[in-house]
């Protein structure tokens, strides 16, 4: 009677912890496979990355020596991944769309997207889209916009050493 006992519960526990297990794989499978990319990317292109960061389904980073951007994201389950000359770049702009809802009797606005637009130089280049937040997605937001606001700094940065150096040369 132990036996049978032990083997119920056993299948019992084993069929309560599995499917979170499971989910769990799938989750990071497609995570490996954007940063596979990411560094595959930076590594053809010579890059040393001093700056990268991670958060939930997204990837970026920069080479401050080559003035170069590498940005990947998992979009529909398909990673996506950029690399962009910040040589190129003429703007780069921090867009938020945010929705008023009320919470608890008061009126709070709420972050729905969060992209930094990057304008080129060339007209006949379109402007790129780096999705940092979509509420649609299955992450929460987590300090985006600071991080947007980071990033963004960065990038500017980097087109003020790039005006510099033709400056001067």
């Amino acid at each position: 009677m132990n036996t049978s006992l032990l083997l119920i519960s056993g299948i019992l526990v084993l069929c309560t912890f599995l499917p979170f297990l499971l989910f769990n794989k799938a989750g990071k499978s497609d995570i490996k496979i954007m940063s596979k990319q990411f560094k595959q990317v930076a590594e053809e292109a010579n890059l040393k990355l001093d700056v990268k960061e991670n958060w939930g389904n997204s990837m970026i980073g920069i080479d401050k020596v080559q003035n170069k951007l590498v940005f990947s994201k998992i979009k529909d389950g398909v990673p996506l991944t950029q690399l962009i000359s910040i040589h190129e770049i003429d703007k780069c702009e921090i867009i938020t769309k945010t929705k008023l809802k009320r919470i608890n009797s008061k009126r709070e606005s709420v972050l729905e997207e969060l992209y930094l637009e990057l304008s080129f130089k060339a007209q006949d280049k379109n402007n790129v889209v780096l999705g940092f937040y979509d509420n649609q997605d299955i992450y929460g937001e987590d300090f985006e916009v600071k991080r947007a606001q980071k990033w963004s700094e960065l990038i500017n940065v980097g087109l003020v050493i790039s005006t510099a150096r033709k400056a001067v040369a």
